[in-house]
């Protein structure tokens, strides 16, 4: 027997549920959501519902592609958008603050996540695209810096250690 599903398999058990056609694309729009947002692998610009695997320490490759710093998110209680950073040379702090990390959504039109200093201006980066595991946790983050004309090229990776 078989396990490889009969795409003809899937209409008729919709057509034999005899459930109103607009429920049958509500359901079928949204499977499409959650799965963009849990496959695990390569993730574009497009494709990134949430930023919600980001809670984590990173090597931060934002100044120096040969001496990244470490970054560490923490997410706030029942958020998966606001949160806490520490940006750190090893063990040393050397930026501390508040973040926002908001998905890819049609009145935006892009990820981005924004880094606010305790003493200092805030930062916003766009989301380039992302690599996410089997547990949907993100392994690897590219960021674009923003400019006043947009975001800024290359894009620069923030790569997941803990």
């Amino acid at each position: 027997m078989s396990t490889d599903l009969n795409p003809n398999a899937v209409e008729d058990l919709l057509r034999s549920s005899k459930l109103d056609p607009k429920i049958t694309e509500n359901l079928r729009n949204h499977f499409d959501q959650l799965t963009a947002a849990t496959t695990p692998g390569w993730h574009g610009p497009n494709d990134i519902p949430s930023l919600h695997g980001l809670e984590g320490t990173f090597l931060w490759f934002e100044d120096s592609p040969s001496l990244p710093r470490n970054i560490t998110f923490t997410f706030d209680p029942a958020s998966d958008v606001t949160g806490k950073y520490t940006l750190s040379y090893g063990a040393i702090p050397v930026e501390q603050g508040d973040f926002v990390a908001v998905g890819n959504n049609p009145a935006i039109g892009f990820a981005f996540l924004a880094l606010t200093p305790t003493a200092g201006t805030a930062r916003f980066f766009t989301v380039a695209g992302m690599v996410t595991d089997l547990t949907n946790r993100i392994t690897i983050v590219l960021f674009n810096k923003s400019g006043p004309n947009g975001p800024i090229q290359p894009p620069f990776a923030a790569t997941r250690i803990f």
